[in-house]
């Protein structure tokens, strides 16, 4: 069972009761620890920030953020928005109110490479969001997004096999990755989603997931209990539905979470809001399992000075996860559960 004192800063905030996933990777005892990700500075390559939310502002850097998706601005409207909720699990504030991020001190950066409206966007806009970045000082880039392509020529859309050129799918990979490559040269930490086709990666040659297959990038499956509330030894940490698996795809796993059984096993995080009002959702997906290791990546930067090398942030990230399926790498778990506090 998950022990948490009852003084930690996020037992003040006002849906902390809802947050499973914090106590899944023992973020409160990170926080106990005095790590908070003071001194990190995260970009998330999505559909937005809600720039005015009380849980976001304190530590979003409005003179960075910005939009690449044309006639759209990073600060987005009302309702549900995909990387406003990724924010709030990445770093909503230690403010006694809402919700609480893994990093709830680290600095945010929203970069939109996704529409807020349909949420699509392009492969060069991503890949300008990437360098951008890099350019701008990431020590951790968050890509809650991805698509899952054929070697053929075929790429996936909304459950729908498209035919498309050979030489243009892999002309995408190629250029996606030396974006990734810069990014990681200039000192950044990547880590992208694995994706929900619950697909076998292993053996499956012909198709590539991008972001999450491409080198230098940290993949993160998703896992998630079975109506916890009603459980009083939950086990956080099955696999969701969902989630795409492969020994050769994940890199590690982390709270996604799932809606077979209860809502309340989805992942509460922020909405967009007007001036007066403010929304909570719950949702699920490896989108909101990758800003776990995010947030956690955060908290290993902060903890060594606000800067540190690419390739020994994954190293720590991986001796530290929890082996949850055995001690070698698991197809659901790669290296196993993200621990904030280990």
């Amino acid at each position: 069972a998950i022990e948490v004192t009852p003084d930690h800063i996020g037992s003040n905030e006002t849906f902390f009761a809802y947050q499973w996933n914090m106590r899944a990777i023992y973020a409160p005892h990170a926080w106990d620890a005095g790590y908070t990700g003071a001194g990190a500075r995260v970009f998330i390559l999505d559909s937005g920030i809600d720039a005015d939310n009380p849980d976001l502002a304190p530590n979003l850097n409005t003179t960075l953020s910005t939009s690449f998706v044309a006639g759209e601005t990073y600060d987005v409207a009302n309702g549900f928005n995909h990387g406003t909720h990724v924010a709030g699990i990445i770093a909503a504030a230690d403010n006694q109110w809402g919700a609480i991020g893994v990093a709830p001190h680290a600095e945010l950066v929203a970069v939109k490479v996704l529409s807020e409206v349909t949420g699509k966007g392009s492969f060069s806009n991503i890949n300008r969001g990437l360098v951008y970045a890099a350019d701008n000082g990431a020590d951790v880039i968050n890509m809650s997004l991805g698509a899952l392509l054929n070697r053929n020529g075929n790429y996936l859309v909304d459950g729908e096999w498209i035919q498309g050129p050979a030489n243009l799918v892999q002309f995408v990979i190629v250029a996606q990755q030396r974006a990734v490559n810069y990014a990681v040269k200039k000192g950044a930490v990547v880590v992208a989603s694995a994706g929900n086709d619950e697909f076998n990666a292993d053996g499956s040659g012909s198709y590539f997931k991008i972001p999450a297959d491409l080198e230098n990038v940290i993949a993160v499956s998703a896992t998630a209990p079975n109506c916890w509330v009603l459980d009083p030894a939950p086990n956080f940490d099955l696999p969701a539905s969902y989630t795409n698996y492969g020994k050769s795809l994940v890199s590690l796993a982390a709270p996604g979470g799932n809606n077979v059984c209860h809502p309340f096993d989805l992942i509460l995080s922020n909405g967009a809001g007007g001036p007066k009002t403010y929304s909570f959702y719950f949702s699920g997906g490896t989108s909101m399992a990758a800003p776990h290791v995010t947030g956690v990546a955060a908290l290993i930067i902060g903890k060594n000075g606000g800067a540190m090398n690419p390739v020994a942030v994954k190293q720590q990230l991986i001796k530290t996860a929890d082996k949850i399926d055995g001690n070698g790498v698991s197809a659901y778990y790669g290296h196993g559960r993200v621990n904030a506090y280990r």
